[in-house]
């Protein structure tokens, strides 16, 4: 299950809350994962050419071996003059790291596509509310100033996507960012070295939210949360709604492999 769809999709519903779009605009939020939905590409174009064209599709967490996909997927809405977005880890690192760039994402871009790089918590409602009024840029590059995570609205998925696991379970970031230079790591590439950690509050709404669907088993996809400042307090929290709330709860955890170094661990 992709967290990065989790978080887009929470910060969306957060921007249809707060009517970034205006005063008697209804928008609808359709999330796919194409893990195993189909996604059904002439249907939302007609959809959205019914609307006048407002609508935006965003490609979310588009890893490497994913692109050309989700490439293919943009160029299909653009011939429609559809605003366009593919975000995730290529287009980040290959920006962050390449001193050009390179033909695959410079193809999407002239065909309109628009590219964002880094984390959009405190700029997604002010790109949708762009996309609305067809004002995109081409190129959107956050990774130098990547967001505090403490209080943001967390990832969420809705039951009709985690319905659609043999396993349901639920994922969330309890921070990002990671001190150590990997060489095999491109992640730090996009999230920075500074660590950035949501608080054992975030973390105990994020797990009553998706409680009650079902959902005990939880992937915690910080890359390393043996370095998260809030580790501690968070573990103790999940600790007590286990055994004060008799709350069934498991947990799958990263960390880092070279957290060996870090005498904190132990």
């Amino acid at each position: 299950m992709s967290t990065s769809l989790a978080c887009l999709y929470a910060l969306t519903q957060k921007a249809v809350d707060e009517q970034v779009f205006g005063d008697g605009v209804k928008p609808l939020v359709h999330i796919f994962d194409e893990s195993y939905h189909k996604i059904p590409v002439q249907r939302l174009i007609r959809k959205i050419c019914r609307t006048g064209g407002k609508g935006d599709v965003c490609m979310v967490g588009v890893q490497t071996n994913q692109y050309a996909r989700a490439r293919d997927l943009s160029l299909e809405f653009r011939k429609y003059h559809i605003p366009t977005i593919i975000g995730g880890f290529h287009v980040s690192g290959c920006l962050q790291m390449l001193p050009e760039i390179p033909p695959e994402i410079r193809r999407a871009i002239d065909y309109g596509v628009t590219i964002v790089a880094g984390e959009v918590e405190n700029r997604w409602s002010d790109l949708l509310r762009a996309a609305y009024k067809d004002r995109l840029e081409p190129i959107y590059n956050f990774v130098d100033d990547p967001p505090d995570l403490a209080g943001v609205r967390g990832p969420y998925m809705p039951k009709t996507v985690t319905d659609g696991f043999l396993n349901r379970y639920t994922s969330f970031d309890a921070g990002r960012g990671c001190p150590f230079r990997c060489s095999f790591c491109t992640i730090v590439n996009v999230q920075g070295h500074k660590m950035r950690a949501r608080t054992a509050d975030d973390i105990e709404n994020l797990v009553r939210k998706q409680y009650p669907s079902g959902i005990d088993h939880i992937f915690i996809t910080d890359d390393n949360f043996s370095r998260n400042p809030n580790w501690g307090s968070i573990a103790d929290r999940l600790i007590g709604m286990k055994e004060k709330h008799k709350m069934r709860l498991s947990l799958m955890i990263q960390a880092d492999t070279a957290t060996h170094k870090d005498p904190t661990v132990y």
